[in-house]
């Protein structure tokens, strides 16, 4: 078995956070806006802007969601064993040939050479009976996403050519699929699936759904159903097919809604406003899966450059699943530069230098980033190293402690393994290591993402007022 690796991935464990169901362009209110007014009295009508963005639906010094609460992260379950199939003794080959190769990488180049405790071999020896015994093909990826889940990091992962190619696509920016167009999370304290974003021109923006609505059921059946840890995503389905939801808006009642899912292609979205009566911007990131999230943030804070210097940047990092370093790292260089920190693995270590791009400020800027108990990955390394390093004070709860870096290794078949190679130390942190820790915010504010909208967010309100004074 030949392994290629490459390096530089942290992804959302497959008992995940972000779930991508279905899609538009750019979350939010399509109302243009002015990047020469600061913005218009929180009494007033605001007017328009003119490029591009959007005013926030938070005005400073309103009232906040009386319910404050944490998220709880994902409940890990025990991996299943898929049943067993007849196959042609050629497949039952070609997956023993993968399994072994899972194999040699996790010895190889685990980040744990102990395996975190598990008896390793024995794992392999059970799942290679399984295999042996013949299994279809989307039974055996399941199968070898259990056996790596074993090692109990819920971070490392197996992907098949299917999921390879689905995600880079979304890495690229271009999404393609059916549904009701937005991104969810299954909120277990809510019983349904929440809102992070809603995609322009979707069936969902048209009924008039918003971030942190939740779905509670759909076609009468609970839309938080799970098989295994994976969450089973019930906005998917056949373009033309009708779909009833309930869904309850946060201090707003419950309504049920008919629907037909719609194809969507086009670009990830991004949420990006301006926060009234400031120059305050607000960046909602869902996950760091798209290469041009860099991009479109430079984008915003270039047309914000002609109403002078900003008041401060959000960045709200609370359903921020992780990603790819490519991602990352054009989105660390608009607000943070230099010696960042130490990867260190089993060979040694290297550091995360950052070249620096200044866009209207950005690099001195004050800053507030909001996280939780869904903050993962990457999205906790982000927020970990703007704290470290002095450029932004942390907001919320504390986030998941998941911050291995992964490195991938792919197999002859198509399919790759993202391993725990990796740990990472930030230059300036007083404490962790974060993987035990989690990134600790300077001031708590637990929210729960459906006990709120935009309007009355308590986090938001809370990073509004430490940059305003």
């Amino acid at each position: 078995m030949t392994l290629v690796r490459r390096q530089g991935s942290k992804r959302l464990a497959s008992i995940g956070v972000i779930v991508l169901l279905v899609g538009g362009s750019n979350g939010g209110s399509t109302t243009p806006t002015t990047a020469a007014t600061s913005a218009a009295p929180s009494t007033a009508v605001l007017e328009p802007r003119s490029d591009g963005l959007r005013w926030c639906g938070y005005v400073p010094g309103a009232a906040t969601a009386p319910e404050h609460a944490d998220m709880e992260p994902f409940p890990a379950t025990p991996p299943e064993m898929p049943p067993n199939s007849a196959v042609s003794a050629a497949t039952t080959a070609r997956h023993l040939d993968v399994l072994n190769g899972l194999s040699n990488a996790v010895v190889d180049h685990y980040v744990d050479p102990l395996f975190n405790g598990v008896d390793w071999p024995g794992i392999v020896a059970r799942y290679r009976d399984l295999v042996s015994a013949g299994l279809t093909d989307d039974d055996f990826y399941t199968a070898m996403n259990a056996m790596i889940q074993e090692l109990g990091d819920d971070h490392s992962h197996v992907q098949s050519p299917a999921e390879i190619a689905a995600e880079a696509a979304q890495l690229a920016g271009q999404l393609d699929f059916v549904g009701i167009g937005g991104y969810f999370l299954p909120v277990f304290e809510a019983g349904g699936a929440s809102l992070i974003l809603v995609f322009d021109d979707s069936p969902a923006k048209r009924a008039g759904l918003r971030a942190h609505d939740t779905v509670l059921s759909v076609d009468g059946q609970p839309s938080i159903g799970f098989a295994g840890e994976t969450w089973v995503n019930p906005f998917l389905g056949p373009e033309g097919s009708n779909i009833s939801i309930t869904v309850s808006h946060p201090g707003r009642g419950t309504e049920t809604l008919d629907l037909v899912r719609e194809r969507v292609e086009g670009a990830n979205p991004i949420d990006i406003c301006v926060v009234p009566s400031t120059r305050i911007v607000y960046i909602l990131l869902p996950g760091l899966f798209d290469a041009t999230l860099g991009d479109q943030i430079q984008s915003a804070l270039t047309a914000l450059a002609g109403g002078g210097p900003l008041d401060g940047v959000v960045i709200d990092n609370r359903m921020d699943a992780g990603g790819r370093f490519s991602s990352l790292e054009p989105i660390l260089s608009l607000f943070t530069a230099g010696d960042l920190g130490e990867y260190t693995n089993r060979e040694g270590t290297r550091r995360m230098v950052i070249q620096p791009n200044d866009v209207n400020g950005s690099q001195t800027v004050p800053m507030v980033v909001l996280v939780g108990a869904n903050t993962i990955s990457y999205g906790e390394v982000m927020s970990g190293i703007l704290q470290a390093n002095g450029r932004a004070q942390v907001v919320g709860s504390t986030t998941a402690g998941n911050v291995e870096t992964l490195n991938s290794f792919d197999f002859e078949d198509g399919s790759r393994v993202w391993l725990a190679a990796e740990t990472f130390t930030a230059v300036g942190a007083t404490y962790g290591p974060w993987e035990e820790t989690g990134i600790i915010p300077d001031v708590e504010v637990p929210t729960r993402w459906d006990l709120f909208d935009e309007s009355n967010d308590p986090a938001l309100a809370a990073a509004v007022a430490m940059l305003i004074g």
